[in-house]
């Protein structure tokens, strides 16, 4: 499930229990790949199953 977060959060958030990927929306495409990225990289345990 994928849900679009409309309020001010600025990186990504995962439920991975609930399957949930929850992405901001940014005005500016270049703003949301780069809060995307950060938000990866930040992410200690991203892509371990």
């Amino acid at each position: 499930i994928i849900v679009m977060l409309m309020d001010t959060k600025i990186f990504p958030e995962a439920n991975t229990c609930a399957i949930v990927l929850r992405l901001p929306i940014h005005k500016q495409y270049e703003k949301f790949k780069s809060c995307m990225t950060e938000g990866i990289l930040q992410a200690p345990g991203f892509g371990i199953a």
